[in-house]
């Protein structure tokens, strides 16, 4: 993600389990936020707004966030899962939000 900001996207659709996003870090997130939108037929977001968000959540993290979902094409195998291809569709993404990680992938470097 941009900004030092890394972002986890879950995709989440009337309780069903996650189908896109990185291996979650074992620390707890630092902010969550609840965006909808609407899913189009040609697969893009649109209409995206944040419906819940944490106080820790910053609104330039909130508002990139929005942007980088509003960005992503949503590919056939998840429109044929939930049949979004046939009309527009309304989708709940649930976002998690941890610190970057550190640029030596956090692995501590010892000093001599």
């Amino acid at each position: 993600m941009k900004k030092g900001m890394w972002c986890v996207g879950l995709l989440s659709l009337a309780g069903c389990a996650s189908i896109m996003g990185p291996k979650e870090p074992d620390s707890p997130p630092l902010g969550r936020a609840t965006v909808k939108c609407v899913i189009t037929k040609k697969g893009r977001a649109e209409q995206c707004r944040a419906i819940s968000w944490d106080p820790a959540v910053s609104n330039a993290r909130l508002a990139q966030s929005i942007r980088d979902v509003e960005a992503t094409q949503y590919g056939p195998e998840e429109g044929e899962r939930f049949g979004w291809y046939a009309e527009d569709h309304p989708y709940t993404f649930e976002l998690k939000f941890w610190d970057p990680p550190p640029p030596d992938g956090g692995v501590a470097r010892s000093t001599p």
